[in-house]
């Protein structure tokens, strides 16, 4: 019934006593708790009459239908076939309906032989053929042995009455055949025998009890004359069964069996399940009759929808999709609109602190005074951010009073330095939707090569732009300062970085630039260049002109314009353009890049005769820049002719011949001769070409130089311990070290998921960023190594690469309590109510240290004490700080750190460990030292200077470095585009066709 998924069936039982009695077990045994076969009797039909007539059992049949499509009857087997065409008559022998008939008398070989005819079925009246197919529906069940050969039970039963009765006896009673029920009684007095000779001593005080012997049947087992005798733990007798089904030859033939046979002296089951035969000539490989329609009894499982159902489902569908479409269209309109009328980049005047401006320009005047020969591009120097010709004020109206054209102030804005463009308008109106959507599409810019709008001033009298601040200033003050030398890497980088900014500007929104000039080109920190000014276009048009600014200026802010835009340039006060503008302007940007000159500046013409010129071209000849003759550090070679070539394509009258941004990136690519080169082979062969230039020199320069290299060096040091990077520096193989003890330090952010999950990208890149470098100023402090961060992922080690005895569990111990204080007083920059958690795993032992990689070498531990290490931590719980058994060992030969037990847990691929919370120190002094010791830490957030990583803003340790005794470092000489031509004078033309359009620009 299990295999064959039949669990709702229908019992029809005779009314006969051997009839009744299999009924009653099958009903105790579904129903009995202690078995829970899960069979579901839906009706017994018990006391079935022989003598029904047909329409009783027609009734029957029909009541049936409705409760059952597996139907188990046990009644005589004279009595099957008559049951069997009355459900014919009735259409339940096509296959739906399963009857399992159950023998209710042993078989005999008779028995045996009748199932192998047709015998069964076939009785000459005229209905063999409605039998025929309605005994194809019947399984044949039949219990007892049907394997063993237990017929000559006979004969013995004959030669033991001889023996009892000699003959000629006058006791001898009547010969009859042997009844075949005798053979079970035999072997049950028999095992009842054998039980009695194995537990019944014949002691007084110890009488016989029914349990013992029930007990003790399942361990006797022998051969009776019903064949083998198995008894279970339960004293029952192991069954034998069959099932027989009506093959294709229309005999039936054993389909499946359950015999028990003993196997080692224990009973094993001997089964077969072979193929079953239904009434529709399907076999069980191929189809199951359920127990249940598949529709239910009734159809109420498969409802037939109408046409109009399906229409009012389909309707109903569409409608649904079209309101959710709707309430979508609804909601990113909300959205958008709330984003458009949110006002958070309104500025009060006042919350600009120009005085920090001030100070920071004072100091940037004494840094050029004092560095104004430094010809290194690695120095800290801080340039006055300008536009043009504008020069910083004490204030901004001070600043406005003194320009000479649209000026730019340095102000502090909210811990951050800003740069602030005036508008010259009186006012605006800060709810006009066109205003509104502008500052929501400038807000939206995000890109490495363009400046972020940081807000606007909307203060009547004081309405001004604030960008983001970038360092070194605008890019024609670089150009125009000679102390600082530009090789060809660095205008390449500069006009590449121009060219990523346009194309960025060009897909975006905005769609162009419309004002880009060498002077609205910015460059930061770390030598990236910005394209700024580029909006809001609502507040530029209409702005007053300056009645400072002269004319001859007013013409040469107009030297980068299109000559399309030159026109309405001059008459309306108007930001105009278009991205084939933005190539012209981005070619005369390029030419200033390649000769270090101002646009014209070899024409003896004043600006407006420029300008007029450029309008309408004199003689049919445009007027353009021209390329002046290169100095020796730049000598012309393919690489200049083809960024010419270039710049005169920019430059064409008809825009619609100028190459897109994305076509001008291409070919500055092509130009480039270091593109395969990495950055950090970039970066020392540009030292060796400066190392070179130091021998012509006077000791100034020299010292300068030095300082630089040592710069470049302690920058060296903070990527690769001292001693690994010594050996790299002077050319020695690095050989892998082992470390017999050291403590290895893990920790990670508790829920980083969740925040990044609510944070943009550069939201966690800000939040690293500010906690790993608090975590690196604190551990200066102490005797550990950093690792490496990956992700949320902090790894110091102590011990290494510097041996330091036993300090290092102490060290570690110390600088875990101290960067867990800092933890906690740590705000999140974007969530500054959120407080930060860490996890915190130590360990100590063993690990093998060295330099992994040539590109990017990495200094890498490696064994077993790191993956324990990291077990700690992810085992770890939040603001606590987790170690193992051998890091407590160590750290209780120091009696100043308080230790907890956590108790043995289960570490993943180390089994079961104790381990134990480092709690803090046990003296409140040695806690107020190490806070003394960790307050020492200066990371001055409101100095602009600390804007500028990687330049004078070293650690203290840093400027008090001795002097070491080596060489200087010597790197490969840059070569020049000279030397690149004369190296290989089969480079291939830099312009492709195809390059000189793109069909995405416009």
């Amino acid at each position: 019934m299990f295999g064959l998924k039949w669990f709702r069936l229908v019992l029809i039982s005779a009314s006969d006593a051997v009839s009744k009695g299999y009924a009653d077990a099958i009903v105790a045994t579904l129903q009995s708790p202690h078995d829970n076969l899960g069979v579901y009797i839906a009706h017994h039909y018990s006391e079935v009459n022989w003598n029904m007539t047909e329409a009783e059992v027609d009734a029957m049949f029909q009541a049936i239908k409705d409760e059952s499509r597996i139907i188990v009857m046990v009644v005589p087997e004279t009595d099957l076939r008559r049951y069997m065409l009355r459900a014919a008559a009735l259409s339940m022998t096509a296959g739906d309906y399963q009857f399992v008939f159950v023998k209710t008398t042993l078989p005999s070989e008779s028995d045996f032989q009748r199932l192998a005819t047709t015998s069964i079925w076939q009785k000459g009246d005229g209905h063999d053929a409605a039998a025929k197919q309605a005994f194809r529906n019947v399984l044949y069940v039949v219990f007892g042995n049907t394997h063993d050969d237990i017929g000559g039970w006979h004969q013995l039963a004959k030669e033991a009455a001889a023996r009892v009765y000699p003959a000629g006896s006058s006791n001898m009673p009547d010969l009859y055949e042997p009844d075949k029920y005798s053979i079970y009684l035999h072997d049950a007095i028999l095992l009842y025998a054998k039980v009695l000779n194995t537990t019944y001593v014949p002691t007084p005080t110890r009488p016989l009890s029914g349990a013992v012997i029930a007990k003790t049947t399942s361990s006797i087992s022998f051969n009776g004359l019903s064949g083998l005798v198995l008894m279970s733990v339960h004293a029952d007798r192991y069954p034998g069964v069959a099932i027989y089904d009506l093959i294709e030859n229309d005999t039936f033939a054993e389909a499946a069996h359950l015999h028990y046979d003993l196997v080692n002296g224990k009973p094993e089951s001997d089964s077969l399940v072979g193929i079953f035969r239904w009434g529709d000539g399907r076999t069980n490989q191929e189809y199951i009759p359920p127990d249940v329609p598949v529709c239910g009894f009734h159809g109420e499982l498969c409802i037939e929808e109408t046409a109009s159902q399906v229409g009012l489902y389909v309707g109903l569908s569409v409608g649904m999709v079209g309101l959710l479409f709707v309430l979508l269209l609804i909601f990113r309109f909300w959205r958008r609109e709330r984003e458009i009328n949110n006002m958070g980049w309104k500025i009060p005047f006042n919350a600009l602190d120009f005085e920090a401006g001030k100070r920071n320009r004072s100091l940037t005047n004494f840094s050029n005074r004092l560095n104004k020969s430094t010809k290194s591009l690695g120095t800290d120097r801080q340039t006055e951010y300008t536009y043009g010709q504008t020069t910083l004020t004490d204030s901004f109206s001070e600043a406005i009073q003194k320009q000479e054209h649209s000026s730019v102030a340095i102000a502090r804005f909210k811990r951050s330095v800003v740069a602030v463009k005036h508008i010259r308008k009186k006012k605006i109106a800060t709810t006009d939707r066109t205003l509104l959507k502008e500052m929501k599409m400038l807000l939206d810019l995000k890109h490495n090569n363009v400046t972020t709008l940081r807000g606007v001033c909307t203060d009547p009298g004081h309405i001004c732009v604030l960008w983001e601040y970038c360092a070194k200033g605008s890019l024609q003050e670089i150009l125009d300062n000679d102390d600082i030398k530009l090789d060809t890497m660095f205008k390449l980088s500069l006009a590449i970085d121009i060219c990523k900014g346009l194309e960025y500007i060009h897909r975006s929104e905005l769609r162009f630039h419309g004002g880009l000039q060498s002077s609205t080109c910015v460059v930061d920190s770390r030598w990236t260049c910005k394209l700024t000014d580029f909006g809001p276009r609502y507040l530029m048009n209409g702005a007053e002109l300056d009645p400072n600014e002269s004319e001859e200026h007013r013409y040469r802010a107009l030297f980068w314009t299109a000559p399309e835009f030159l026109k309405k340039a001059l008459t309306k006060r108007m930001r105009v353009g278009s991205p084939a503008g933005d190539i012209y302007s981005f070619g005369v940007v390029a030419m200033e890049i390649v000769t270090r000159e101002p646009p014209y500046q070899t024409m003896d013409l004043t600006a407006e005769e420029i300008i007029r010129n450029v309008l309408i071209p004199k003689d049919g000849l445009l007027c353009r820049p021209k390329f002046s003759a290169l100095s020796d550090s730049f000598p012309a070679a393919k690489q200049i002719g083809g960024i010419q070539r270039l710049v005169e394509r920019c430059w064409n009258e008809d825009s619609s011949f100028r190459p897109t941004a994305k076509t001008v990136l291409k070919v500055l690519n092509k130009i480039n001769p270091y593109k395969k080169a990495n950055v950090i082979e970039n970066m020392i062969t540009m030292m060796e070409k400066y190392s070179n230039q130091l021998e012509d020199l006077v000791d100034e320069r020299t010292a300068q130089l030095e300082e630089e290299k040592r710069k470049t060096e302690s920058l060296l040091y903070r990527m690769l311990p001292r001693k690994i990077a010594e050996q790299l520096r002077i050319g020695m193989p690095v050989q892998a070290e082992a470390f017999e003890m050291v403590t290895i330090y893990f920790s990670d952010i508790v829920g980083f998921t969740s925040i990044a999950a609510a944070s943009t990208p550069l939201q966690i890149v800000g939040l690293l960023n500010a906690l790993y470098t608090v975590f690196d100023d604190t551990i200066k402090h102490f005797d550990v190594y950093k690792v490496e961060t990956i992700g949320d992922a902090y790894m110091i080690v102590s011990g290494l690469p510097e041996k330091n005895g036993n300090k290092h569990v102490t060290e570690m111990a110390s600088v875990s309590i101290a960067l867990l204080n800092v933890v906690r007083h740590f705000k999140i920059p974007h969530k500054p109510t959120a407080q930060l958690e860490i996890r915190i795993g130590l360990h100590s032992g063993p690990v093998v240290a060295g330099v992994v990689g040539l590109t990017m070498p990495r200094y890498c531990l490696f064994g077993d004490t790191v993956n324990t290490a990291s077990r700690m931590e992810s085992n770890g719980q939040a603001l606590k700080i987790h170690i193992s058994n051998v890091t407590n060992g160590l750290l209780k030969e120091d009696d100043r750190f308080k230790i907890s037990e956590r108790g043995e847990m289960d570490i993943k691929g180390k089994g079961k460990m104790t381990t134990y919370w480092l709690d803090g120190f046990e003296s409140e002094e040695d806690f107020r030292t190490l806070t003394r010791k960790a307050n020492s830490i200066d990371i001055d957030l409101q100095s602009a200077s600390t804007l500028d990583i990687g330049h004078t803003n070293l650690s203290p340790e840093a400027d008090q470095e001795p002097e070491y005794k080596t060489k200087p470092f010597k790197t490969p000489q840059l070569p020049s585009a000279f030397d690149i031509q004369k190296q290989n004078s089969a480079l291939s033309d830099i312009f492709d066709p195809a390059d000189d359009f793109d069909p995405e620009e416009y």
